[in-house]
């Protein structure tokens, strides 16, 4: 008879797809309230303005996770923390720059070019720098999560083989004292 260890409920496909979305929405819901105090309303470029932290938000959620795919699908997750750390750092920085370089074709074909290559290069260096940042942070939350998930299951397991050896010790006491219970019982009768 073993015991029923039920999962925790940070476990699972239902948790991922709530931080991604949370966390992502919750992003896109600061960017937003930092461009509508940051633009008058009147301008054209207000209107197009609100629609980067949406795309952001969407942006983010599938390359971040085409990043969880593609760390599943290679099983970095069973590497060493160097190994896994070098690799999951070197795919962030190639995910910051995909979804930067997407985020800027979608920005021009929206908006009006900047006026000087300098301003183009400067929004570009601080959206590729925030991205980076973004990733570093995504990529930290995933792994602690995966540590803390991968510790949770091995104290499940620690605990079942306790269980085990106690059930099994229990077992071979009752066998123990089943047949004394019954001698003395027969001795009980016969005298």
């Amino acid at each position: 008879m073993s015991a029923d260890i039920t999962p925790t409920p940070w476990s699972g496909r239902r948790t991922y797809w709530l931080c991604q979305i949370g966390g992502w929405s919750a992003l896109g819901i600061f960017q937003l309230l930092v461009s509508l105090t940051g633009y008058p309303a009147h301008t054209a470029a207000s209107g197009l303005m609100l629609i980067q932290p949406v795309l952001a938000s969407v942006y983010g959620i599938i390359g971040t996770h085409l990043l969880h795919l593609h760390i599943q699908r290679r099983e970095w997750l069973q590497l060493p923390r160097k190994g896994l750390l070098i690799r999951v750092g070197v795919a962030s920085l190639v995910l910051a720059t995909g979804l930067d370089l997407v985020r800027s074709a979608s920005n021009y074909l929206v908006m009006e070019p900047p006026r000087s290559i300098a301003m183009a290069l400067r929004g570009g260096l601080v959206t590729y720098g925030t991205w980076v940042l973004l990733l570093v942070a995504w990529s930290g939350l995933y792994l602690a999560f995966h540590e803390f998930r991968e510790r949770q299951q091995q104290a499940t397991r620690l605990l079942r083989l306790e269980l085990a050896a106690r059930e099994g010790e229990l077992r071979g006491l009752r066998a123990q004292l089943n047949p004394h219970f019954l001698f003395n019982c027969l001795n009980g009768v016969r005298e």
